[in-house]
């Protein structure tokens, strides 16, 4: 339960650079980038694909349908099995810590 709150977008600052992510039908989202981009006018803004600090992002909506369930022996796990549970979370992970921090602590 989150009290009524809904979160519509994050800006994510590292020095002189923001990563933006929001929901492009959300009308206040769209508000906001537009104030925010109007406080920020000292280099144009880029949107995917671009280079961020030397590495090159371009925005896809496949990363998390890739990753697959795998199915557990409840009666005794094997060492695959274990791999499997690893590599998995390992990638839930990865995208909770890139660009979905509100998984966070269900991840944990």
């Amino acid at each position: 339960m989150n009290g009524g709150v809904t979160t519509t977008g994050y800006i994510a600052a590292l020095a002189d650079d923001f990563l933006m992510s929001g929901s492009e039908k959300s009308q206040k989202w769209k508000q906001a980038v537009e104030c925010f981009r109007k406080a920020h006018v000292w280099s144009p803004w880029e949107n995917t694909p671009y280079t961020h600090c030397g590495v090159g992002v371009v925005q896809t909506h496949s990363y998390c349908e890739e990753i697959k369930q795998i199915d557990i022996d409840a009666s005794e796990g094997s060492q695959d099995e274990t791999s499997q549970a690893r590599a998995v979370v390992g990638s839930i992970q990865r995208r909770a810590l890139q660009t979905a921090p509100q998984h966070m602590a269900k991840l944990s």
